[in-house]
């Protein structure tokens, strides 16, 4: 299971239903959607949602990308993202939108997170991205990842 953490105001939860439209999506945020204007993308073998094609914030936003071990667990680890000035004044408006509602994280045109729910507007432009048993080896080679973009 893979928990992606912004703040502690979004919480892991379900995808919805919805027709395929086909789309190549770039490395970023995007918006669970149940209507058949979503586009398909598979998490494994279980997990199926459908995306508003539109990103709320891609990598283009993120200022800065670290590794960084987590408080109190030098065993885990997590990337930190810090997005510009244009990526902050995004992802505040759409955290207060879409309060309630459901958001992923896509890396290379695939689906890197479960879907979290937005539990409260985000206005600093920080975000946290983590799951279980992420090693420091994990958190480097995603930051590399989204680095090259």
């Amino acid at each position: 299971m893979v928990i992606v953490v912004i703040l502690g105001l979004l919480g892991v939860s379900g995808c919805g239903d919805g027709n395929k439209v086909d789309g190549q999506l770039e490395t970023g945020w995007y918006h669970v959607v149940d209507s058949g204007a979503g586009v398909e993308r598979k998490l494994g073998d279980s997990l199926t949602c459908y995306l508003d094609p539109q990103p709320v914030v891609t990598a283009a936003h993120f200022k800065t990308v670290k590794t960084e071990a987590l408080p109190h667990d030098s065993t885990h680890w997590q990337v930190v993202v810090q997005l510009d000035g244009r990526g902050r004044e995004l992802f505040a408006k759409a955290t207060e939108e879409l309060i309630g509602k459901d958001l992923v994280f896509v890396l290379d045109d695939s689906l890197w997170s479960e879907p979290i729910r937005v539990q409260g507007k985000i206005p600093n432009g920080v975000m946290v991205i983590s799951k279980r048993q992420f090693s420091k080896e994990d958190a480097e080679e995603l930051r590399g990842r989204i680095d090259h973009r």
